[in-house]
């Protein structure tokens, strides 16, 4: 990640492309985005299921920078679908 070989546009399928473009515009004008759920493809294929937050932090540089956190849904996923099951 530091090295910055991994991009989450390229993981987002692109069904998903136009609730990243609302959050990074959502970033540009106030400074932050709504929690939104989108789905990250794996080296594997597999979809995973995640929900996403960010907010622009001022910088001693001038530039913003952005902190974000993305949890794996997977689990809760797979608890709804049992709950459905049963």
């Amino acid at each position: 990640m530091a090295a910055g070989k991994v991009r989450w546009d390229k993981l987002t399928p692109p069904e998903y492309a136009h609730l990243d473009a609302r959050a990074v515009e959502q970033l540009r004008s106030a400074g932050r985005c709504d929690v939104y759920e989108k789905v990250f493809v794996a080296k594997d294929g597999r979809r995973i299921p995640v929900l996403l937050g960010a907010a622009a932090i001022d910088s001693a540089g001038g530039d913003p920078e952005v902190a974000a956190f993305v949890t794996d849904l997977t689990p809760l996923k797979y608890a709804q679908k049992a709950l459905q099951t049963a």
